[in-house]
């Protein structure tokens, strides 16, 4: 059994939010190990608990807060993650770190170009850390990944596009 490690730095509700809960919750229990990270109570703890897991909760205020950093790698070692699965750009820098640290395989997923703003400090730094301890980066469509591509300096060699999926059951 794999046990993946989910991380999101948003509390929500909103698209990412709605996609990261599913994909930790729906992943196949006889195959995969959810260990979900999240940064505080609200929506997406509502969600989780709801549906059965209990999150880990990190405060992850602020760019490159170590004390953070080595919460995360705690639970990295103690839970065994085989790999670690992140969402949002702050959430994606942190993992890459913790990825280097660890030497565990990272995905990172962008979900919306509100994740490179124009104001968005350290963008090269973070971009960089992002490239080397990413194993694949993902975005949810091609806009994104081009956009994204655009403005920072992202390797586009480890970068695929996963389009959210739509629970066509509820229709």
């Amino acid at each position: 059994m794999k046990t993946i490690l989910h991380i999101i730095d948003t509390t929500g509700p909103g698209g990412a939010e709605t996609v990261f809960i599913d994909l930790a919750t729906q992943l196949p229990k006889e195959r995969y190990r959810s260990v979900i990270v999240i940064r505080d109570k609200g929506w997406v703890f509502d969600e989780l608990c709801r549906r059965g897991f209990t999150p880990i909760l990190l405060d992850a205020k602020g760019s490159f807060n170590w004390r953070y950093l080595l919460a995360l790698h705690k639970v990295i070692k103690r839970e065994r993650v085989d790999l670690i699965q992140s969402h949002l750009l702050g959430s994606n820098v942190d993992c890459a770190l913790a990825g280097l640290l660890t030497r565990k395989p990272v995905i990172t997923t962008f979900h919306g170009a509100v994740d490179i703003s124009e104001t968005e400090r350290f963008m090269a730094l973070k971009f960089d850390l992002i490239n080397k301890g990413a194993s694949r980066i993902v975005a949810v469509s091609e806009n994104l990944r081009d956009e994204i591509a655009r403005r920072t300096p992202l390797n586009t060699n480890k970068t695929d596009v996963i389009y959210n999926g739509i629970d066509t059951v509820a229709f």
